[in-house]
């Protein structure tokens, strides 16, 4: 493995993830409507399988290693966050003491619609998924047996049981797991493409183009009339649910291709950038900008819509744009440089350097949404 690749990031992935951290803030308003079904079904897409892209950084660690690692720098902000969020709440009186039970118990346990910071369930999940994909890769050692294993481990969870039953997402790490395999299968064409310093084929373009085509329609589908509109095409009112699983994975596949051709057209704004790298500290910090932003606004005179508002799921969009940027300036910039502790960062970290703004084929990240 070239220890350069290693070292060097795409700056093209971390806008990919700023998108999704967008779209998980919009999600988490009620009264979002479109905005709120297509940040449904797209975040957990786009940040599992931006996860995935840089799981070859990894790739060859002995096991015992890789999950140290991966619980410094997944569960050390998992709990600094879900703990500090409990303090400022209830020193803002917002909390009684059975709230302060549920929370720690809800914290603990870790799992999808159980964690009481909803952005955060996301990082035991990750912490699952990389695991199972190390052990598999380790296994199996060839990627093409890898990427069906992780396809047959979602697909059968999914069928299994929809919703969360185990602590930490040992379950939900199954069944999210395919798009982190597909975000490594990309990342091996993609690197193999740019060794060999060749550009894309018309007929690969044309390809590419279509696919890129298709994703898009498929998600302003997905944003007008909802999951069900291809069935109903169909006559289909209600699909199987294995045709729902289906669409949802295409819908989730979409979205991680938008979003990926969105971050290579905004590559070229740093701070976007460098606001994607915070992806940590913008999810564990979302319920306290929520709390706290009103709060001052209101101090200054000054009105923000809340969740339970009617004023349009647009403004609610742009609104959420706005507690980005002040979750980024109040806790991520400070954060970041003077307590890298809570982001599992123990000791100097190594220096990384920026890759040039390259097309598709070329570029290097080592920063996923975990980093």
């Amino acid at each position: 493995m070239d220890m350069q690749a290693k070292r060097t990031r795409y700056g093209w992935l971390d806008v990919m993830k700023l998108i999704a951290i967008w779209l998980m803030y919009c999600s988490h308003y009620d009264g979002m409507g479109r905005f709120g079904m297509i940040g449904m079904y797209s975040v957990l897409g786009i940040l599992f399988f931006a996860s995935g892209f840089t799981a070859f950084t990894r790739e060859g660690m002995p096991l015992g290693p890789f999950v140290k690692e991966k619980l410094l720098r997944l569960m050390v902000p998992y709990f600094a966050f879900g703990v500090g969020t409990l303090a400022v709440r209830v020193f803002l009186l917002e909390l009684s003491l059975g709230d302060i039970i549920a929370w720690m118990r809800g914290l603990l346990w870790g799992s999808r619609n159980v964690c009481p910071l909803a952005a955060m369930w996301f990082l035991p999940c990750l912490l699952c998924m990389s695991v199972y994909y190390h052990v598999l890769q380790r296994l199996l050692c060839r990627p093409a047996l890898v990427l069906a294993a992780s396809a047959a481990v979602s697909l059968a969870v999914k069928l299994i049981h929809e919703g969360p039953v185990l602590p930490w997402g040992l379950d939900m790490g199954g069944r999210f797991l395919i798009y982190y395999a597909l975000g490594d299968a990309v990342s091996r064409l993609w690197r193999r493409h740019a060794a060999a310093g060749r550009s894309l084929s018309r007929p690969a373009k044309a390809a590419l183009a279509l696919g890129v085509t298709a994703s898009v329609y498929i998600l302003y589908v997905n944003f007008y009339y909802g999951l069900n509109y291809f069935p109903s095409l169909l006559g289909v009112a209600q699909p199987p649910f294995i045709v729902s699983a289906l669409i949802t994975f295409l819908y989730q596949c979409s979205a991680a291709v938008c979003a990926a051709c969105a971050g290579l057209v905004l590559q070229k704004v740093p701070l976007l950038c460098r606001m994607g790298r915070s992806t940590l500290v913008l999810c564990g910090t979302e319920q306290l900008v929520k709390v706290i932003l009103p709060m001052l606004a209101a101090a200054l005179g000054l009105a923000m819509p809340d969740s339970g508002s009617q004023v349009g799921g647009a403004v609610m969009a742009l609104q959420a744009g706005v507690m980005i940027a002040a979750a980024f300036a109040a806790f991520a910039m400070p954060i970041e440089k003077y307590f890298p502790w809570v982001l599992g960062r123990f000791g100097k970290a190594p220096a990384l350097k920026p890759a040039p703004v390259l097309p598709p084929e070329q570029g290097a990240s080592e920063a996923g949404p975990d980093a």
